[in-house]
């Protein structure tokens, strides 16, 4: 079976393939397309997964960026291998892109932190400058000095 330019197939499949008048109704999750469900002539709903198990699951918006990316490339849209390669692009870009973003933020906070804390020592260290106005050793008392001979 195929979908979306996917390949499905599970064994309860068989029991339908060319002997049916009608088509089958099929639903999915946009959510995980790994497993579309096959609503029976008699109603029962039956899973069928990828035909090529080792795909991983994938959303309908990761299917329909890839298609587009396809698309600007000028490749074709149904072929399987292309779609989950330009699938696993897109993901490896994302997780690059928010770690590089995660590890920006850690830095970002760290150097904010020591900054914040070399002003609360400066602040604390600083000694207040007198005023001109004020003679400092005037107002001192003075020593008595004796002299050595």
């Amino acid at each position: 079976m195929h979908l979306f330019g996917l390949r499905y197939w599970d064994d309860v499949l068989s029991l339908w393939a060319g002997r049916q008048g009608r088509q089958l109704r099929v639903f999915y999750d946009p959510r995980d397309l790994s497993t579309v469900f096959v609503r029976s002539p008699e109603g029962q709903r039956y899973p069928v997964r990828f035909a090529d198990l080792r795909h991983p699951s994938i959303t309908f918006a990761e299917h329909r960026r890839a298609q587009a990316i396809l698309r600007e490339r000028g490749r074709a849209l149904e072929d399987e291998d292309l779609i989950f390669a330009v699938i696993e692009e897109q993901r490896a870009l994302v997780d690059a892109a928010s770690s590089r973003t995660r590890e920006a933020r850690r830095f970002l906070e760290r150097r904010e932190r020591a900054l914040d804390g070399a002003g609360a020592y400066e602040a604390e260290d600083a000694v207040p400058e007198p005023e001109e106005s004020e003679n400092v050793l005037r107002d001192h008392p003075g020593f008595e000095v004796e002299e050595w001979s």
